[in-house]
């Protein structure tokens, strides 16, 4: 991936992808659901993409958020 995103981007989008809820995701890393939802609207804005889809109370990640998923935890590494 050739550009520069915030690790705490990263272990967001990570507790999303884990939890699969926004909400729950946020309580653990401590942030509002709002704060939390803009976080992940910033990963995706950066990519140009949809990295989750989104259900009622749950989420799942796409092919791309799949592929995203390995990256950042490869960088976090």
């Amino acid at each position: 991936m050739p550009f520069n995103i915030d690790t705490i981007l990263l272990k967001s989008f990570i507790a999303a992808a884990e939890a699969r809820s926004f909400s729950e995701a946020a309580r653990l890393v401590g942030r509002s659901q709002s704060a939390f939802s803009l976080q992940i609207q910033r990963v995706e804005d950066m990519l140009g993409c949809q990295l989750f889809d989104r259900g009622n109370k749950q989420i799942r990640l796409n092919q791309k958020g799949k592929q995203f998923l390995a990256f950042a935890k490869k960088t976090l590494e």
